[in-house]
């Protein structure tokens, strides 16, 4: 099941694999919990949150944060945005985390990023 919500404040979650989110609008968040569940926002102040294996957060408006907690998973951000992942061991255990803001240089805008021994490494679509 996927959702999609439109205007300020109008928030979308799905649950389950492959059950996207996505929202417009100011303070409209998206998020998500599923294998390959993917949220995205493109307000002012909308994040993107999920927490299944694979799954990509993406966000384009100011000062939003795209989170992808899930093991192998990717996060991108207009340039200003924040990016958090999550980073695992082959067991599945949780080895670390970082968390890093969209600045054209070092991270590029509007490209995915996944968490690799600690650095944030782009992912090839």
């Amino acid at each position: 099941a996927h959702a999609a919500t439109t205007g300020d404040g109008a928030h979308a979650a799905t649950t389950g694999d492959g059950a996207h989110a996505a929202t417009t609008g100011y303070r409209a968040h998206a998020a998500t919990t599923g294998y390959w569940a993917h949220a995205a926002t493109t307000g002012d102040g909308a994040h993107a949150a999920t927490t299944g294996d694979g799954a990509h957060a993406a966000v384009k408006g100011e000062n939003s944060i795209a989170c992808a907690l899930g093991s192998n998973g990717a996060a991108k951000g207009a340039l200003g945005c924040w990016l958090c992942l999550a980073e695992y061991d082959s067991d599945g255990n949780v080895t670390g985390g970082q968390f890093v803001q969209v600045d054209g240089e070092r991270i590029k805008a509007d490209t995915y990023y996944t968490l690799k021994n600690g650095e944030f490494v782009e992912v090839e679509e």
